[in-house]
């Protein structure tokens, strides 16, 4: 759902107010490199505009915000905040530097397209502001709004320099910058003349009003959208309509023309429609809301707008390239489990559990129907009370990890919840003005707590039990006595909301806090204001005191924490490092450590003593995966983490997997968490820690090669002036290439005098010297060479990356050629190894389907025999034969038997779990969790099979983490993909914090069963007759989700990981499609749905 919409229950007027104060009081920028999380839109995008060179995409919003995404990778690049309503349009000046925006707040703000920085806001219009524009010199920004005027500004100073009367549509620029096109009240569409101030020339007039205009890039022709659904193409010389383009239903709200005027595409509620200018044809129709629309400058990507995102397609294929979107949730409340070691935190995702001893999100707790408002634990740990939009609480198991009771009974969504000090009642505020009480053994609704007037926000037991306090919105606090349900008194100081209320320790006082940005202080015996703490600059959002009573917390809609002084009533510290609204704050139960919710999308951890910031969570694509990082640069991330949040160093953006060799370091971060501060002689990441710049060139360029060999370059760069590049690695397919021949290595001075004297470089460490013209050179390390092509590969994907000598990664670009006539391939095997272990020496392990899935993989493949494989030879160990040692026998089999060419496919299924230093292991049959190294298969053996393998294509699939007894100790089993990738085309049944299921209706784990669907038909979309590695990756995660119900999400490979055109499975023509389909390849029981493993 939208997040802005999570929160809906809010009225508009307060997040304008509080977007407002937040771009005033947003912390300036500062030296040290900054997480940036991908948020993207909350509501509805109303205007996009590419960037004059392609390479910056802007989006509007009914959000209030403008993001300026990078389109090569998708990442947010900056989110510009300042309007205090919906922003309808977006332009960018004809140099890129600067962004105009108009918005319903009836103003014009000019960005920094590179920083963000306001340059300049245009006020003048007296209503909302529905069309932007520059000139083509720049000079000028024209500005269209509801009040029926165009005006025009000067784009350097923001002065207003004209207004013309009578404007009811959006408006035009002619590329002579010479005239402005419009229509009028009768439907008339004008050409203005600028310089003269006049009007030049009318066209026809049209039967139904005109929502959009524009003018061809060679100014031939002026296209117009009409609210009856048609477009209109006009001679823009004679003002005669040249074609008539009918294909939409609704209103046509954007339009745009490609650079050579050759296509116009077309947006509306119901579709874009990609237009063939010189025949009238629609070349291509998408269907979604795409009320906005753009074109790249290269005529190559299509835009369009849908909901809350940006999509964007192949012009020439229809696919779609990239979908612009966020992938961080605004958080709304955080709370410890009495122990500390737990952290909750409400997100419109569901519940995410951070475990902080280890520094990672453990699991995600998904149970109710919209996004999730308050959390708390019950004073034993053992239950988590959760309340949300969908007007209802859950109390879950912690063990289970289930829901054990629903509470249900308010109109209105649940804004608050609360147990008592003894655990047995559970008080929940609602929007709907009512408290309710809940006996939370038996779930039973004790008693209707009835005074407020608007929504209650603020909720808190006092120490005893017996008075229970609410802050409403209403302006005033009342105490109640929780006994007979009757109000004992009714506090009034505050002008405003009241957001949060909460009680000292000793329960003698109360603190109060709302928008009028004070911090009320409560005699709880006498109802008096004891005192009023006043230093925030925004609303307050939430308070809490620590269990000393010696300090308060409070967090405000402007992004700052302070830290009081209850004694002195004085600010000890004050926090910054959110980037937005601050919706919770705690500390932890030993009152080390101080936490915080944003809307900013991250949770963050700060030392309560001195106020340094420690660390920042972020819970990813819907809490499915995550990442914890400290300001010096260290990092834990589930798989794709580390991809999702970048680190910002200076202007650019690097994901923060680039640096895991040397910053991915959990224990420190499990430290940091813990309340240290990191320092000494650790290594921290700092402005100048860009990873090195890679390029490569293969075939000269060209897109399409012949023969077996293929010539590359590479030219590798550090990021930094003192640092040197020390390894270059090349992947072709997927696997790591060796030189075939080097024509030419070469590295330049490596900077400051350091000098490489040798180069891992594309498998092969080779002695080099720096030739005395290099030396001047700027740290450039090149590799001109040759490496082998397989028979039969028809399609070649190159990407080159190079390591410098602190480990930190960069990447090339994805280079894919295609091959002309390839050599046909041989007559090529396959080797399959099959483990899989359901029954364990100690029962409480024991999984229901793992062995089955073994040998239903091995059979499969083995099916391939005289069809795709010559022949197909399986290893399949299972249950008590899957000991450590007959696993490393057979892995060495594996290592041993497949020759160049020959694919090689693992399956392991059972469980993963963690030793000493993290060291990963596969669980065996008889597995000792105090002897792992003694009893279980150490999962880097399996890397070292992999590694010596000489298959073409070594395929490992992994359904793991399952549910069991192990706790902490269970490996996720995207952190044992990870372990592999280097070397191995790697697909994993779950992401970051998520259980593999099993069930008995599919017979197997989902993945395995989804895996065995694919292979058996189900992958083949093209009806081609053959799954291929490609065909899975499209496949596996839509038919895990399928039979999950979006419970579980596989791992698949990236695609410069892995040929995608490597077949794996051959279907009998011959035999009926629907026989084929997984519906028909095992049979369905009247069972229950998916389950935990072993359960």
């Amino acid at each position: 759902m939208p997040q802005s919409r999570w929160f809906s229950w809010l009225p508009r007027a307060a997040t304008c107010f509080a977007l407002i104060l937040f771009w005033q009081a947003a912390p300036r920028p500062s030296e040290r490199p900054t997480l940036v999380p991908q948020m993207g839109h909350g509501d509805l995008v109303t205007g996009i505009a590419f960037s004059p060179d392609g390479h910056t995409l802007a989006s509007a919003s009914e959000d209030r915000t403008i993001i300026l995404w990078d389109v090569a990778s998708g990442a947010a690049r900056l989110s510009l905040k300042g309007h205090s309503s919906w922003v309808q349009c977006v332009a960018f000046s004809p140099d890129g530097r600067t962004v105009a925006s108009g918005s319903e707040d009836d103003t014009v703000i000019l960005w920094d397209a590179s920083t963000g920085a306001v340059r300049h806001v245009l006020k003048g219009h007296a209503a909302d502001v529905t069309s932007v524009l520059f000139s083509p010199d720049g000079r000028l920004v024209a500005s269209r709004a509801e009040d029926r005027t165009v005006r025009l500004w000067d784009a350097e100073t923001g002065m207003a320099m004209a207004t013309i009367p009578g404007v009811f549509s959006r408006v035009a620029i002619s590329p002579n910058g010479q005239f402005l096109a419009f229509a009028n009240r009768q439907h008339i569409i004008t050409l203005w003349d600028i310089a003269a101030g006049k009007p030049a020339r009318t066209f026809q007039s049209h039967r139904t009003s005109i929502a959009s205009l524009a003018f061809s890039q060679d100014g031939q022709w002026l296209a117009s959208g009409n609210d009856d659904g048609g477009v209109t193409l006009w001679n823009a010389a004679t003002g005669q309509p040249a074609r008539s383009l009918k294909g939409h239903a609704d209103a046509v709200t954007s339009l745009a023309f490609s650079r050579n005027g050759r296509w116009l595409v077309s947006g509306s509620s119901d579709a874009a429609i990609l237009w063939n200018t010189a025949t009238g044809r629609a070349r291509r129709t998408v269907e979604s809301d795409a009320r906005a629309v753009a074109l790249s400058p290269d005529g190559h990507l299509l835009a369009c707008s849908d909901g809350a995102t940006v999509v964007l397609r192949d012009t020439r294929s229809g696919k779609v390239q990239r979908t612009l979107q966020g992938q961080a949730q605004e958080v709304a409340r955080v709370a410890f489990n009495p122990d500390g070691q737990t952290l909750a935190a409400a997100t419109a995702a569901g519940t995410v559990l951070w475990d902080i001893e280890n520094a990672e999100a453990r699991a995600t707790l998904r149970g109710h129907e919209a996004g999730v408002t308050a959390a708390v634990f019950s004073p034993d740990g053992q239950t988590l009370a959760t309340a949300s939009q969908d007007r209802n609480v859950i109390l879950w198991d912690l063990d289970a990890r289930e829901p054990r009771l629903v509470l249900k009974g308010h109109t209105e969504s649940i804004t608050q919840v609360a147990f008592t000090p003894d655990g047995k009642r559970l008080a929940s505020a609602s929007a709907d003005g009512s408290i309710f009480l809940w006996n939370t053994e038996t779930g039973e609704q004790l008693a209707t707590l009835k005074g407020h007037t608007w929504p209650v926000a603020g909720l808190a037991f006092s120490a005893d039990g017996h008075t229970l306090a609410s802050g409403s919105w209403d302006t005033t606090v009342i105490l109640w006595d929780t006994q007979g349900g009757e109000q004992r008194r009714r506090l009034q100081g505050h002008p405003g909301w009241v957001h949060s209320v909460a009680f000292s320790p000793d329960g003698r006082v109360l603190a109060s806090a709302g928008m009028d940005r004070r911090i009320v202080l409560w005699d709880v015996e006498t109802g008096q204001a004891l005192a009023t703490l006043s230093g925030h600059a925004a609303p307050i959002r939430d308070v809490a005191f620590s269990l000393d009573g010696k300090a308060l917390l409070s967090g405000d809609e402007g992004g700052t924490l302070l830290v009081w002084n209850v004694a002195t009533r004085e600010v000890r510290h004050t926090l910054h490092g959110h980037g937005a609204l601050v919706s919770s704050v705690t500390f932890s139960p030993n009152g080390r450590v101080i936490a915080s919710a944003s809307w900013d999308g991250s949770v963050r951890f700060w030392r309560a003593d001195t106020g340094a910031e420690l660390a920042a969570a972020f819970s990813l694509e819907g809490g499915r995966d995550w990442l914890v990082a400290t300001p010096q640069g260290y990092y834990n991330a589930s798989l794709d983490g580390g991809r999702l949040v970048r680190w910002r160093v200076g202007e650019a953006l690097y994901p923060v997997e680039q640096y895991a060799r040397r910053f991915k370091k959990p224990d420190l971060v499990a430290r940091a968490l813990g309340g240290a501060t990191l320092g000494g002689r650790l290594p921290v990441l700092t402005a100048e820690s860009r990873p090195p710049r890679v390029t490569l060139t293969a075939a000269g360029g060209k897109s399409e090669v012949q023969g077996d060999r293929l010539r590359v370059q590479i030219e590798a760069a550090p990021g930094t002036p003192d640092r040197s590049i020390t390894r270059v690695e090349l992947r072709v397919n997927g696997r790591l290439a060796e030189l075939d021949r080097a024509l030419d290595v070469a590295i330049a001075s490596q900077g400051k005098g350091k000098q490489a004297s040798s180069v891992a470089a594309l498998g092969k460490t080779r002695s080099v010297r720096a030739r005395p013209r290099d030396r001047a050179a700027d740290s450039r390390l090149s590799i001109d060479a040759v490496i082998s092509l397989l028979p039969g590969e028809e399609e070649i994907r190159l990407l080159a990356s190079a390591y410098d000598d602190q480990e930190v990664r960069g990447d090339s670009e994805l280079v894919v050629l295609r091959r002309l006539s390839p050599a046909p391939a041989a007559d090529t095997d396959c080797y399959v190894l099959a483990i899989g272990v359901s029954r364990y020496s100690t029962p409480e392990y024991n999984l229901s389907f793992a062995d089955d899935d073994a040998r239903a993989v091995a059979a499969t493949f083995q099916a391939q025999q005289g069809h795709l494989f010559r022949k197909v030879e399986a290893k399949v160990v299972t249950d008590d034969h899957g000991t450590k040692k007959e696993i490393e026998t057979a892995l060495k089999w594996l290592q041993k038997q497949p020759r160049p060419g020959d694919t090689a496919v693992m399956l392991f299924s059972g469980h993963g779990v963690r030793g000493h230093l993290r060291r990963l292991f596969f669980f065996t049959h008889n597995g000792d969790l105090d002897a792992l190294r003694d009893t279980c298969l150490p999962w880097d053996a399996v890397d070292d099979a992999v590694s010596a393998c000489r298959a073409r294509q070594v395929l490992l699939f992994i359904d793991c983490c399952h549910a069991g007894a192990f706790g902490e100790r269970r490996a996720s089993a995207d952190e044992m993909a990870e372990n592999l990738m280097r070397n191995v085309v790697v697909f994993a049944s779950s992401r970051g914090n998520e259980e593999s299921l099993e069930d008995p209706t599919w017979g197997h784990g989902a993945f395995t069963r989804a895996l065995l669907d694919g292979l058996h038909g189900g992958a083949d979309f093209d009806e081609s007759g053959f799954v291929t590695a490609g065909d899975l990756v499209r496949y596996l995660p839509d038919r895990v989700r399928e039979l999950t119900g979006g419970r579980q999400n596989p791992i698949v490979p990236r695609p410069e990981e892995l040929d995608p055109a490597l077949r794996l499975a051959y279907l009998k023509r011959d035999e009926p499609a629907a026989a084929r389909s997984h519906d028909n390849w095992y049979p369905r029981a009247a069972l229950a749905g998916p389950r935990r493993a072993g359960e």
